[in-house]
């Protein structure tokens, strides 16, 4: 029997028997946040793991994401922007260390969708670009890897639901599947094609802009700020807000490193984007997100260490 063939009875087996898969002694849920979304944007996972086992377990570093459309064929998920590259990877550790439980601990990873909208790399697959129904299941395997030849690891179910846009999002959506061509389109694009600008200049009402403003490129940092704020006001307690937050307050310290540099200084103008980034960051210290908050941590150090240097 294939690898793949071994997997695939696997979750058949899981699904028909609504059980946790056995033998390895690791539990693993699989959620999604959100759980609905526009078509062409990425939701981030969040998995959960407990070792029900005694004795210490090493988690295979390889990852797959099992698809199964509400109407149509199960597919293995690309990863990344390689056409036939399926094999994801488990966040590592500071030092590069794998994930590894001891007896009855439970592990937490996100594979967040941060402010480039490039992960979880998964959604580099068009596939998952389209209006519907999605049941996910996360696959740890050790093919490849140097964990337990036998470990194989199957998530919980969840299902991801694409909705249909309507209004301003159509017209966001009917543009982004003519940029993307006969290919389809994938989450790698929204850096490449304008599309965030296309959003802020057209359609600044879009549920899409709180997205897709984090991958603006406008030369204009003042613009920029005003189309990082317009879109943290569309929805500011949204799970996009506090990622908008770090690209708005990196972007007050490019306006204010600019101030500097105009005829000679402008000392107000600098005093005031290092005090606009500094409460941004502030406020994030408080995140969910321990990323974001690291982010926070670094923006706010490199601000004191700045102005320590001009006085």
């Amino acid at each position: 029997m294939t690898r793949y063939a071994l997997i695939a009875s696997l979750i058949l087996a899981f699904a028909s028997t609504g059980a946790e898969p056995v033998g390895t002694g690791v539990e693993m849920s699989l959620a999604l946040e959100p759980a609905t979304v526009l078509p062409g944007l990425p939701v981030s996972f969040h998995v959960t793991m407990t070792n029900r086992s005694s004795h210490r377990i090493v988690v295979p570093a390889n990852v797959q994401l099992r698809v199964t459309p509400a109407d149509g064929e199960a597919f293995t998920a690309r990863y990344g922007y390689i056409e036939d590259g399926t094999i994801g990877t488990w966040p590592r550790g500071e030092y590069g260390e794998r994930i590894a439980l001891l007896p009855n601990e439970t592990r937490e990873i996100v594979f967040p969708v941060d402010t480039t909208l490039m992960g979880p790399e998964w959604f580099g697959d068009p596939r998952l670009s389209h209006p519907g129904s999605y049941r996910l299941q996360l696959i740890a395997d050790a093919q490849g890897d140097d964990a337990e030849p036998s470990t194989t690891i199957v998530s919980t179910t969840a299902t991801l639901i694409v909705r249909q846009p309507t209004g301003e999002d159509a017209k966001v959506w009917t543009k982004m599947q003519e940029l993307a061509g006969p290919s389809g389109w994938h989450t790698g694009m929204h850096t490449m094609n304008g599309i965030a600008g296309y959003v802020w200049h057209e359609h600044p009402t879009s549920s899409y802009l709180p997205y897709v403003a984090s991958v603006l490129a406008l030369s204009d940092s003042a613009e920029t700020i005003r189309a990082l704020q317009a879109a943290i006001e569309l929805d500011p307690h949204g799970l996009r807000s506090e990622w908008l937050g770090v690209v708005l307050a990196s972007t007050h310290v490019r306006a204010a490193h600019e101030a500097a540099l105009v005829h000679g200084g402008d000392p107000a103008a600098v005093s005031a984007h290092n005090e606009a980034a500094r409460t941004i960051y502030s406020n994030l210290l408080t995140a969910k997100n321990a990323a974001i908050r690291r982010r926070a941590e670094i923006g706010l150090a490199d601000i004191a260490e700045r102005t320590q240097r001009t006085r």
